[in-house]
């Protein structure tokens, strides 16, 4: 092993070549994550304000996080979601799940579509979850187009 973080760890792994040579790569093993898409009674999306230190911006995201050991992903999309978004849903679905990056880590990412929304208190957790932004856009013709893409691809 390489490193050891909080969520994930690097290792060194040898690979065989096509040519026969063994190299050593690095490979991010990781738990897994969940991401959601949180949509309103009025066809509204949900959407997150994050600061990502990586790209050194602040984006605007779908809620999204990390799995607990053990934890299932229906779980932890209903606590993302609660958790950063202040909201709870009736209904979670599973909408495809892929590997993020496939080329270095090991991290399957479960997409879910959230409806039939309703407002909670948000927990006290981490300060990111304390100063939350919220905004709302209308999926229309082109999210409509990814969603089907998406499907496809994890079909």
């Amino acid at each position: 092993m390489v490193l050891r973080s909080e969520k994930f760890e690097v290792r060194e792994v040898p690979v065989v070549t096509r040519d026969g040579a063994t190299v050593t790569k690095h490979v991010v093993v990781h738990p897994g994550a969940v991401a959601l898409l949180p949509v309103l009674d009025d066809g509204r999306v949900v959407l997150i304000r994050n600061t990502r230190f990586a790209v050194g911006r602040t984006l605007w995201e779908v809620a999204a996080g990390t799995l607990e050991i053990g934890e299932e992903p229906m779980a932890c999309a209903a606590r993302e979601l609660r958790e950063e978004t202040g909201y709870e849903a009736a209904t979670l679905e599973p909408l495809v799940q892929f590997y993020s990056a496939p080329g270095f880590c090991t991290e399957l990412l479960h997409v879910f579509v959230a409806t039939g929304l309703r407002r909670v208190r948000i927990p006290n957790g981490p300060v990111h979850r304390r100063n939350l932004q919220r905004t709302f856009h209308r999926l229309g013709d082109q999210g409509r187009i990814v969603v089907s893409v998406l499907t496809i691809a994890g079909g």
